[in-house]
């Protein structure tokens, strides 16, 4: 990443620190999960109410073929003429290239009018449902109506779609319909036709009652965005989230996160309790303001101090209504209050301004927080008006007030936003945002540059292999230096107690606890120097590859050792509970739930970098941060349900070594653990729970001191020739170094010829 990018992500990672920031997610965050696009949703409309049309104005199934005829006719002659459609444009050739891409243009045209075109097919459906409520009008052959629509639907998506949209429109449900007032009648089916009640279009089910069921639902969904937003929740430093969308991908990460759903009944027993167990979705009036009972039973009781994350979905949510139709007892009501809060039509997306609850929300965040707009397009006509009006409102009253000095003028990148957008775009709605941002915070207009901003994170899109970095790189990269910052604080504040616990009274001085903090502060500040580098000397692959070399240790290793820590603490009190029920099950301590643990994964980090560094290099060159500090090929770290790392003797990697830390030995745990390549041995440390986080009664395991002396000591040879005897550092050796090889140590550190 360039270096620019990189400042600007390292002021972004020190106010989600502070628990200054809310982001705010935008349709574009989804766009590559499920394919929703707008041009998408169009055609399914089309589909709709063209095969309707067709069926109802040419069929013999009504009593009323000729009033309905009439009407049906006239509101397709109304839908050309409103939205200035050519004459049959749906009897396109499909085979012809220059009308599919005439129909191409037609649709994205639509897409420019999104809204008007839903109020527009909302009030169709209405008026053709009604003739199908009317008992007069009703026919007796009603199932052959609708598989003569359903039927229609079909070709007519596979033309729209060339073939590609898979998912079929669900079928008409009459009966559900024709219970509900007629102005809602069209809006339930506006939303039917959408896909809101169809796993196929929106995935998932958070609201299962197992974690196994709610991956099953999901499949390939979720994206590492995705779940980092939903780590940056556990960890309480973002525990509110606004986003524009409907689909479930944010929940579906809450929950594989560790988070409960507050207002169902789920619990989990096999997650420790953490201080942000729950999530909850605020999606209309009644839930933003609903409290839920007290949980009485065992394991679901919220404690006190715990607190819950929160997903404001200012739209509406599909699974609100998903539950609103499958009530059994008060649907209608509760399913028309449902449909009265989904905002899809241009008089309801007008109307937003009236919605007090949400409105009022994002106004006291955009004025207190730093709001991180995520795939957001901001071309929202109603809510840009919103954000600028809030930022034009804080730079009226700001001014110049309190700046006595031209020092003190604010630069750009103070400005309360950021805005992550496509790299090549430079969108004008984003960038208008972040402009009137700057002047809320008091930064003169002279200085603001209409065509750039330096809180316009760009990204590449996935689907382009070649670039780098795409939008889960950067937020990965953001939570990488959220996590290395948390750490910090851990050493700053736990280091020197949980050392002396550990080493049994004779524990680090603080001048030592210095030293070792300052060490850890090179290493960070190595990390963000080789990613820079990359940026320069590499193709996209190779930076790509590198980054993850890096975040793998915040995003895999530490987490994982967090969870056995977590396992071990719960399995004192639930030993009823095996290892493997609980491994298998992906849920994510945070960093800040017990600092003690954090600082000493430092400590293993640290000293498992620098014995392997002395191993496969100089020893005499230990304590030099640029041997051990980079990434590099022969330490990497593993994805599996234990924290792992493979260990090489050189730069090709033919056989890593493995390395896995555990409490207990009973598990199976290479039927669990997903296959690491091509290894020469899979060993453990194994500890035991009776003093966490580091104990060991195993010979093959090292104890606490040896950890802290390979992580803070300076002569690396003297260690190693001190050590080479125990049992633990005979076969760590060993495993590198096999006796009946012919290998050798390669000197592969970077600098070193």
């Amino acid at each position: 990443m360039k270096k620019e990018l990189l400042d600007r992500l390292e002021d972004l990672s020190n106010r989600v620190l502070a628990g200054e920031v809310v982001f705010f997610v935008g349709a574009g965050f989804s766009l590559d999960s499920e394919g929703n696009s707008s041009s998408r949703l169009v055609k399914r409309l089309l589909a709709r109410f063209l095969a309707m049309y067709r069926v109802l104005s040419a069929g013999t199934l009504l009593n009323d073929n000729k009033k309905v005829g009439e009407d049906l006719k006239s509101l397709y002659t109304g839908l050309k003429r409103t939205f200035f459609l050519p004459e049959d444009f749906e009897h396109f050739d499909q085979s012809d290239k220059v009308q599919q891409e005439n129909f191409d243009k037609l649709v994205g045209a639509l897409t420019g009018q999104y809204y008007l075109l839903n109020d527009w097919m909302c009030s169709a459906y209405s008026e053709i449902l009604g003739h199908l409520a009317k008992p007069a009008d009703v026919s007796r052959h009603h199932d052959d109506l609708l598989k003569q629509i359903a039927e229609q639907e079909d070709v007519l998506l596979d033309r729209f779609s060339a073939g590609n949209d898979k998912v079929k429109l669900a079928t008409i449900n009459l009966d559900r319909l024709n219970r509900l007032e007629a102005k809602w009648r069209g809006k339930a089916l506006f939303l039917d036709t959408m896909g809101f009640g169809q796993p196929e279009v929106m995935g998932g089910s958070p609201d299962e009652p197992t974690i196994e069921a709610v991956v099953d639902s999901y499949r390939s969904l979720l994206h590492p965005r995705h779940h980092i937003l939903a780590r940056m929740a556990r960890e309480g430093l973002c525990p509110i989230l606004v986003t524009t969308n409907f689909d479930l991908l944010l929940e579906g990460a809450y929950r594989l996160a560790g988070f409960l759903p507050l207002d169902r009944k789920v619990e989990d027993v096999t997650v420790p309790p953490t201080r942000w167990p729950t999530f909850t979705r605020i999606t209309q009036a009644n839930q933003f303001y609903y409290r839920p009972p007290s949980r009485r039973k065992a394991g679901t009781a919220l404690r006190g101090g715990q607190q819950s994350a929160t997903l404001v979905k200012i739209h509406g949510c599909a699974d609100t209504y998903r539950h609103a139709c499958a009530t059994s007892e008060g649907e209608v009501g509760t399913l028309e209050t449902v449909l009265s809060s989904l905002v899809f039509t241009f008089r309801e997306i007008q109307n937003w301004r009236q919605d007090s609850w949400s409105r009022d929300q994002l106004l006291t965040l955009l004025r207190t927080r730093t709001m991180v707009f995520c795939s957001y397009s901001a071309a929202d006509p109603v809510l840009h008006d919103t954000i600028r009006n809030v930022y034009e409102e804080m730079a009226a009253r700001a001014g110049s007030k309190g700046r006595c000095l031209e020092s003190e003028v604010p630069e750009t990148t103070d400005a309360p936003a950021f805005f992550l957008g496509g790299v090549t775009s430079g969108e004008f709605h984003g960038l208008e945002v972040l402009r009137a941002a700057s002047r809320a915070v008091g930064v003169p207009e002279g200085n603001i540059s209409l065509t750039s901003h330096k809180n316009y994170l760009g990204f590449h899109f996935r689907s382009n292999k070649e670039s780098f970095p795409h939008i889960d790189e950067i937020l990965a990269w953001t939570f990488h230096r959220v996590y290395r910052k948390r750490q910090r604080q851990a050493l700053e504040s736990e280091l020197r107690s949980i050392a002396s616990l550990l080493l049994e009274g004779n524990g680090p001085t603080d001048t030592q606890v210095k030293e070792f903090i300052e060490r850890f502060d090179a290493f960070c500040e190595k990390e963000k120097k080789a990613v820079e580098e990359a940026s320069k000397t590499t193709t996209a692959t190779e930076a790509r590859d590198g980054l993850e070399r890096i975040i793998g240790w915040t995003t895999r290793f530490h987490p994982q050792f967090l969870r056995e820590l977590a396992l071990a603490d719960l399995r004192q009190h639930r030993s009823d509970l095996s290892d493997a029920e609980a491994r298998k099950k992906p849920w994510y301590f945070p960093a800040g739930e017990n600092f003690s643990w954090t600082a000493w994964g430092v400590v293993v980090e640290l000293a498992l970098r620098r014995i392997v560094a002395a191993l496969v290099g100089n020893p005499e060159l230990w304590n030099e941060p640029r041997r051990w500090a980079s990434p590099s090929p022969w330490l990497e770290t593993a994805p599996d349900v234990l924290p792992v790392v493979e260990i090489s003797p050189n730069e090709e990697r033919p056989l890593p070594f493995s390395l896995s830390i555990r409490f207990g030995t009973s598990d199976p745990l290479g039927q669990q653990s997903p296959a690491h390549g091509l290894l020469r041995k899979r060993v453990f440390w194994t500890l035991t729970r009776d003093r966490l986080p580091w104990s060991t009664e195993d010979v093959m395991t090292p104890d606490a001191r040896s950890l802290w002396e390979w992580a803070c000591l300076e002569d690396g040879s003297a260690i190693i020739e001190e050590l080479k005897d125990k049992p633990w550092f005979t076969e760590f050796h060993e495993k590198i170094f096999p006796s009946d090889s012919q290998e050798t140590p390669k000197k592969i550190l970077p600098g070193e010829a």
